[in-house]
């Protein structure tokens, strides 16, 4: 057998192998040469990948691994196409195992990974149906079966999370590894994005789909400012605190307040904070409520009420507050509040895309009026509207 091959003997060999394993082949495995996929052979100036292609598969021919096909007088000169023979040969040649051998350890793998999930079950489903109908099944690379296993584990760790996790504390937890987690990370996103529910509320922040999960880049802080007490320590006296995420999770919470008041941006918050409107909990959402925020708030049973950006961002953080607390108002999120702003910034074709999306969406049924102003005059950072008319509407609710 040929022990070293020209680069372009290789890629036609491997082509032949990739057209065999098509569910719809033809009969006869074909490979034709042309300038357009293979221009090292047709190279008028240098003739040596053309000669070293020829000799390396003119052996393989004479071992009846492939028939070579040449042009009409230039046997030994010119090939036309290369046909597969014995398929066996090559993949042993290649060091390659059939498509088919790897369908069947992958689909093995699959199932020692499932999970009790809907998600992560209808997920393996369509991967499984994909690999049985011999299509591509990014980001799993069938013939890297440890890339494999370790997505598998990433993705049904991460599903199953019951706690705030750092990324890095995860990796070494599943990989002894402490940066492998990183390069699975795109991998597991794309999935996320895919089959997770309500991933389409977090659409351009990847932080906060991974935190939706209870999985962290930094260790996390929930600021809150007002009437709270933590397992019996009253913080009602400091202008805010930052909670540690960990100890929300068991914590015991008391509070006097009437009302919380969620908030996207931190200058908004920190701004409000100085005013300390009257019976109001403030508590910072940094853009999309993690798991301990939520938990804080459902811990707390208050009424809630949210204050965002208006614009697709605010409407999908307030969207995904009601879906994992119910009942959740607004402030100064509204037409009226819109209209009246000096600092409107105009909505870009994507955007308006998104709000005709976000009107047929359940969740904000109540903000139609509000979608079909910005529609019509635009968006508004919450940072433009003065904190004060902001506490005037808290200490009259």
């Amino acid at each position: 057998m040929v022990k070293f091959m020209n680069p372009l003997t290789t890629t036609l060999l491997h082509t032949m192998l990739d057209r065999l394993e098509q569910p719809s082949r033809s009969r006869v495995v074909r490979v034709r040469l042309n300038e357009t996929d293979h221009a090292s052979y047709f190279d008028a100036h240098d003739v040596q990948t053309r000669q070293d292609v020829n000799d390396e598969l003119s052996v393989l021919a004479k071992q009846n691994t492939v028939t070579l096909r040449w042009k009409k007088w230039q046997e030994g000169n010119w090939l036309e196409s290369v046909d597969l023979q014995n398929a066996e040969k090559i993949y042993k040649l290649l060091r390659r195992s059939p498509r088919s051998n790897l369908n069947e350890q992958f689909l093995e793998l699959l199932d020692d990974y499932g999970s009790s999930l809907a998600w992560v079950t209808a997920w393996h489903h369509e991967v499984r149906r994909k690999v049985q109908a011999g299509k591509t099944v990014a980001p799993f690379v069938l013939d890297d079966g440890l890339w494999n296993r370790d997505l598998l584990i990433l993705v049904k760790a991460v599903a199953e999370l019951e706690e705030n996790t750092l990324e890095r504390n995860l990796s070494v937890r599943l990989f002894k590894n402490s940066k492998w987690l990183e390069s699975l990370r795109p991998a597991l996103l794309g999935v996320l994005r895919r089959y997770a529910p309500d991933a389409q509320l977090f659409e351009g922040n990847d932080s906060a789909l991974l935190a939706s999960f209870g999985l962290l880049r930094v260790p996390e802080y929930v600021l809150v400012s007002g009437s709270l007490g933590i397992d019996g320590v009253d913080l009602s006296a400091l202008q805010s605190v930052g909670l540690p995420a960990t100890s929300l999770r068991t914590a015991r919470l008391e509070s006097k307040a009437k009302r919380i008041l969620t908030i996207e941006n931190q200058t908004s918050f920190e701004s409000l904070t100085a005013l300390r409107p009257s019976g109001t909990l403030l508590v910072f959402s940094g853009g999309f409520a993690s798991p301990a925020i939520t938990s804080l708030l459902r811990g707390l049973s208050l009424p809630l009420y949210h204050w965002g950006d208006i614009d697709v961002g605010g409407l999908r953080i307030l969207a995904h507050l009601r879906s994992q607390l119910g009942s959740v108002g607004v402030v100064c999120m509204d037409s009226t509040t819109l209209e009246s702003g000096s600092s409107l910034q105009t909505l870009s074709e994507k955007e308006r895309e998104i709000l005709a999306v976000l009107q047929k969406e359940p969740l904000l049924q109540d903000c139609q009026t509000l979608i079909d102003t910005m529609l019509e005059r635009g968006k508004l950072e919450q940072e433009a509207l003065g904190v004060w008319k902001v506490a005037s509407l808290l200490n009259n609710l």
